[in-house]
Formats: structure tokens, C-alpha cells, sequence
């Protein structure tokens, strides 16, 4: 089975990038985040999950996006295109904590789905989610939260910086060098 694609954009839509490897283009279903900061001719790498009744490729730019997108995907009604709808909503961290919180009525309205369902999301994937988050990783990144935070980033950039760092780093210096380098290039491609 696909688990991660490398290669060059070369298109992308309204909720998709093409990127082309070895002369095949694969279009891949990705959140807002990477279509917005991927630009055609770069080269970009996904991890994947792919559909097998459909084919449909679904990218993300980290093993995280990916680990959250396949527990969305296994609550049954939820599928791959409501999973994707819902982690475009709002940052990880965020859905995670609605989650962990038990949240319903925040995690309905910021993803634009019933009660009903984020009631479901919430009963299936509480105590797994909460399993993610824990370990010295979160410890990690509440340092590094309070590093980029003096410097002025805002919560929002600092969260979607972690988000986006290697989850083969490990260490808090090279995990904050990480979430700078990616915030550097983000604010010189004039990001969010």
C-alpha cells in the first residue's frame, strides 16, 4: 500500500495538489494548510493514506496530520472527505484539545458538523487522543511553545509550527530549530 509520495507539484485545486514522480501524476486530497503553502515546480513530500474502494489519495505533510486523519476515518459515517473537512477546520492541537476536553458543542461549531457527530468523534477517539498527546514529546513542545512565544510568535503560528516539525526529531533544540526554520520560510513566502 502508498504510504508517502515525493515528487513536483504540478497543479493544484480546490481541495487537491498533483504531484508527479517517475512521469505519473497522483492527485492527492490535501487539508488547506499544504495547498497553501506548497507552489507549482516545488518539490513536496506526503505521507499518505489512501482509499482502496475509491483510489483516492489523501496527503499530509506530517505522520501527526495522518495518524488523526486515519482515527477520524475509522468512526463509522465519518469517511475520508468529512475526516478532511474536519482537520481543515482548525489546527491539530486544537482538535485534539476539543477532543481531550470532551468539548462538543466547540468542536461542532469550529468544524461545522452536528452535535451528534462531534458527540460520536468525541466518544470514539477521546482516550486515544489523549494517548498521543502524552510523553516527553509534549513536554518538549511546551518548551518550545514558550521559546517561540518570547519571541513574539503568535499561538496560532507556534501551532502550526509544531505541527509541522519531523516527527522523527527528537530533543527540544532541534524540534525549536525545526519550528523556526519552518516559520521563517512561511513568513518569507508571505504565510498566514
Amino acid at each position: 500500500m502508498l504510504y508517502s509520495l515525493r515528487g513536483t507539484v504540478t497543479h493544484s485545486g480546490d481541495d487537491f495538489i498533483v504531484i508527479e514522480t517517475m512521469g505519473i501524476g497522483f492527485k492527492v486530497r490535501t487539508l488547506p494548510a499544504l495547498r497553501g503553502a506548497v507552489h507549482i515546480g516545488a518539490t513536496q513530500s506526503v505521507v499518505c493514506f489512501m482509499q482502496p474502494d475509491a483510489f483516492d489519495i489523501y496527503g499530509f505533510a506530517t505522520v501527526s496530520e495522518l495518524d488523526m486523519f486515519t482515527l477520524l476515518n475509522s468512526i463509522s459515517g465519518i469517511g475520508p472527505r468529512i475526516a478532511l473537512k474536519i482537520m481543515g477546520a482548525l489546527p491539530l492541537a486544537s482538535l485534539r484539545l476539543y477532543i481531550a476536553s470532551g468539548d462538543k458543542d466547540a468542536l461542532a461549531r469550529s468544524c461545522s458538523v452536528s452535535v451528534k457527530t462531534a458527540s460520536k468523534i468525541i466518544l470514539e477517539l477521546r482516550e486515544k487522543v489523549g494517548s498521543l498527546d502524552q510523553g516527553e514529546g509534549r513536554r518538549d513542545d511546551n518548551d518550545i511553545t514558550e521559546a517561540l512565544d518570547s519571541l513574539g510568535y503568535g499561538r496560532k503560528d507556534i501551532l502550526d509550527a509544531l505541527e509541522h516539525i519531523d516527527g522523527s526529531l527528537s530533543g527540544i533544540e532541534a524540534r525549536t530549530k525545526a519550528a523556526l526554520k519552518y516559520l521563517g520560510a512561511r513568513r518569507k513566502a508571505g504565510g498566514r
